[in-house]
């Protein structure tokens, strides 16, 4: 826990605390958009810099995601009632027979197109 914050902590220190972003004026004037070109020049290094300690935040974090996950979609999913739905399951017979008769017809189509004799464009005497 004190990891986190130490860690917070440098972030704020020796990257953010240069820099001025005030509130009363346009973030989109140059002189911010040029502190935050600096700054993100300066986040890879930092990173670089604290490696051990970026791999083990990233580590907690993407272990902490994971543990969320599970726990809303198994543990919170087999907690929660399953609704059965009252409408039964109607099986329409003749929907079923167009159906087949349709697949039966897209079955002979290729069994059909093998047994037409093409000529052949390349020979003189056929």
């Amino acid at each position: 826990n004190s990891f986190i914050f130490w860690l917070l902590k440098l972030i704020i220190v020796q990257i953010l605390s240069p820099y001025d972003f005030k509130m009363k004026t346009s973030f989109l004037n140059v002189k911010n958009l040029l502190q935050v070109k600096s700054f993100l020049k300066k986040l890879p290094w930092f990173f670089g810099m604290h490696a051990f300690g970026v791999i083990i935040f990233l580590a907690l974090l993407s272990a902490a995601l994971g543990g969320f996950l599970f726990y809303f979609y198994v543990i919170d999913a087999n907690r929660q009632e399953v609704k059965i739905s009252k409408n039964q399951l109607i099986f329409r017979e003749d929907i079923y027979q167009k159906i087949i008769n349709q697949w039966a017809l897209d079955d002979q189509s290729p069994a059909q197109l093998l047994e037409i004799n093409y000529s052949n464009p390349f020979v003189s005497g056929e």
